[in-house]
């Protein structure tokens, strides 16, 4: 049926991206990479540029969780500072957070900890000491609430174990 066929494919993009992430490979070689693995199982991916796109998203991914996580229960930390590369290919949604600080543990990070995105370039950067003044949200700021659950559903994946558990991104 389809449903298996789809699931099928999900698995093997899954078990890739997986494995390429884990390699270390980055960027173009992983995008490569990932071509080889899915052209020996049968796939034709849609252009080169599509899975440059999947590495370089699923890669920043990954990153985000373990910064995130490589900061918790640091007593130091004030909390964090939303960053974006500020030139004209970031988003204008991503661009009214630019220099909003909040708390580690202010709500604000479970909706736009970077990446916010297909193709987020911005950054969370730590904040440390005790006169740091925490900033409105732009009434403007709006999520990409269906990246950021599929984002959380990897983010869940990856505290029960990301290689064996990460389910794909529904658009495959």
């Amino acid at each position: 049926t389809l449903r298996r066929e789809l699931d099928g494919v999900q698995k093997i993009l899954k078990t890739g991206l997986a494995t390429i992430l884990r390699s270390g490979l980055k960027d173009a070689k992983a995008a490569e990479a990932l071509i080889v693995y899915l052209k020996r199982r049968g796939l034709s991916p849609r252009s080169g540029n599509y899975v440059d796109t999947l590495v370089r998203t699923h890669a920043s991914i990954a990153y985000g969780l373990a910064q995130r996580a490589g900061y918790a229960g640091d007593p130091d930390l004030w909390g964090f500072e939303y960053v974006t590369m500020q030139d004209d290919r970031v988003r204008e949604s991503h661009a009214i957070l630019h220099g909003i600080r909040r708390r580690w543990d202010d709500p604000f990070w479970d909706l736009y900890w970077p990446p916010n995105g297909w193709g987020c370039r911005c950054q969370a950067v730590a904040l440390y000491g005790v006169n740091i003044r925490q900033t409105r949200i732009p009434s403007g700021a709006t999520p990409d609430l269906e990246f950021k659950a599929q984002y959380d559903g990897l983010r869940l994946a990856h505290e029960k174990n990301f290689g064996q558990n990460s389910p794909i991104l529904s658009i495959y």
